[in-house]
């Protein structure tokens, strides 16, 4: 399964990171990446597709709400979670609609 992590803040990326590798088994072998702005992730999608996209909300420059929205425009059929840094909210989606 081919993961994306993308938020500005590093702390969080890296946290996140470890708590899916006790994940990542010999059945479900995770690949993870990890983006600190959605331009970057934009770039990066284009050379993966992606399962799912952990997506802060809140970044500098393009915010989470412009990425998925840039996303769907892509027909990216990865499944958003957006992050919050006080909570999560997850949307268990095949493509995001706006």
């Amino acid at each position: 399964m081919y993961l994306a992590i993308c938020d500005d803040d590093i702390l969080l990326c890296a946290n996140l990171r470890r708590k899916l590798a006790a994940f990542d088994t010999g059945g479900n072998k995770l690949f993870v990446d990890e983006y600190h702005s959605g331009e970057e992730l934009l770039k990066g999608a284009c050379r993966c597709n992606y399962d799912a996209v952990f997506l802060d909300l809140y970044m500098e420059g393009m915010s989470g709400f412009d990425t998925a929205k840039a996303l769907a425009e892509r027909k990216s059929e990865a499944r958003i979670i957006f992050l919050n840094r006080s909570y999560l909210t997850a949307l268990s989606t095949s493509r995001f609609i706006f």
